[in-house]
């Protein structure tokens, strides 16, 4: 060993070996590797749609300038590039976002469906238990 005074088998001038994985051990993802969260890829789609909505009013303007200076071909230019913006627009805008991994595992998670039910069951029961005690008039009874 070089210049090392520890007696650590697992350094070899002055490097670690890289530790076993553990047979069950949770993979870390990278960060490339890590997906953007579904709030984050809708605030990106609304920025992308309101900045091709804005796009139109300066290419309507500029159409109209081109107009005015009797710029034909640059007016035509300007103004077919308008039209088709706001459907653009919706289509990004409707984007499903990222697709799914195929290699994630789907897990259905029926804690927080079963925790709300029971909630909504104590509440029910809290409210009859409120409620006063009716009595049934049956047409056949003579009091």
């Amino acid at each position: 060993m070089t210049g090392s005074s520890s007696s650590d088998p697992s350094i070899i001038e002055g490097v670690a070996e890289e530790a076993p994985r553990r047979r069950f051990a949770r993979r870390s993802a990278l960060i490339t590797d890590a997906k953007v969260g579904p709030g984050q890829d809708r605030l990106r789609r609304e920025k992308q749609y309101a900045f091709l909505q804005f796009l139109r009013v300066p290419s309507l303007l500029l159409g109209a300038f081109f107009l005015v200076m009797h710029w034909y071909l640059a007016a035509t230019i300007a103004l077919a590039v308008s039209v088709p913006l706001p459907w653009i627009a919706v289509v990004l805008g409707n984007g499903r976002g990222q697709k799914r991994d195929e290699r994630e595992r789907m897990v259905y998670r029926p804690a927080l469906a079963r925790q709300q039910q029971q909630h909504y069951a104590q509440l029910e029961r809290e409210r009859t238990a409120e409620l006063p005690a009716s009595r049934t008039i049956d047409h056949d009874d003579t009091q």
